[in-house]
């Protein structure tokens, strides 16, 4: 009987642990709201933390509020801090304590210093964070690195196909539609009706016109071009004389053999410079 009034004792004492919480949450934001950055002994933008976290240089409202005001409730896996198998959160509380301060509640700031207590309860929630981020930032970081090592010879061709360093064909259209996933962020589901209800509009804006005299209008209106065209002129002329020097080349040096030596490549090229 005893045994059964202790456990309902304490089942009651835990439902008001967690009554006092929302109540407690509830008083603390707008209390904070309150002191921050109004309430503050040098306001902003006289306040140079304040205006420092504002301004986006460095830190935020909750860094500041910590500063200046209160550390508020201390939080252990969205819940406070919870109760040994005493019934304390720490030694220096009383078993079962219902109170504020004994559930992780801490009302001092960093600016005047912390009890020991308030301490042990943040170095909880610093701990729990720090292992926190070290498990998901080692897991998504060698997620992120398999990805990166296993898609860094893929590219994707002038003709739409996503190919390795060897050629071989991974996609035949890019995403299965070719559409560049950082360019496309304005196609939402308003915006495809809209590119339905306007598609002559948008094709008659955008498409290339079939003029045989345009190129010729191009090179007219753009003072470089002529001298541009010339010099692709020459490079094309100057390819086309070194392609049948490389051994083996068929006519097009981009077609060799991986297996074959650079010198049968530079060989050829040194003897017909020193011919001259």
């Amino acid at each position: 009987m005893n045994k059964a009034r202790g456990l309902e004792l304490a089942l009651d004492i835990m439902a008001k642990r967690d009554f006092v919480l929302v109540l407690l949450c509830v008083s603390q934001a707008h209390q904070f709201a309150a002191a921050i950055p109004s309430g503050l002994y040098v306001p902003f933008p006289t306040n140079s933390l304040q205006l420092m976290v504002h301004i986006g240089a460095k830190g935020g409202m909750v860094n500041a509020q910590q500063m200046s005001v209160a550390l508020g409730q201390i939080e252990l896996e969205g819940r406070r801090v919870p109760l040994m198998l005493s019934g304390r959160t720490l030694p220096s509380f009383p078993p079962y304590d219902i109170r504020p301060r004994a559930g992780g509640m801490c009302t001092h700031r960093f600016l005047t210093s912390m009890p020991p207590q308030e301490l042990f309860f943040h170095s909880m929630a610093g701990r729990d964070g720090l292992v926190d981020t070290a498990c998901k930032t080692s897991r998504s970081g060698y997620l992120q690195r398999s990805l990166i090592k296993h898609l860094e010879d893929l590219s994707v061709q002038y003709d739409g196909t996503v190919r390795d360093s060897g050629g071989g064909i991974i996609q035949f259209r890019y995403g299965d539609d070719g559409l560049d996933v950082c360019q496309s962020s304005f196609l939402k589901a308003n915006g495809i009706h809209f590119f339905a209800d306007n598609a002559e509009l948008l094709s008659e804006r955008w498409k290339c016109p079939d003029d045989p005299d345009l190129y010729k209008r191009m090179l007219e209106a753009n003072p470089l071009a002529p001298s541009l065209a010339h010099e692709v002129d020459e490079v094309a002329v100057k390819r086309m004389g070194i392609a049948p020097l490389i051994k083996g080349s068929d006519g097009n040096p981009y077609f060799r053999r991986k297996d074959q030596s650079p010198l049968k490549v530079v060989d050829p090229l040194d003897r017909e410079l020193y011919k001259h």
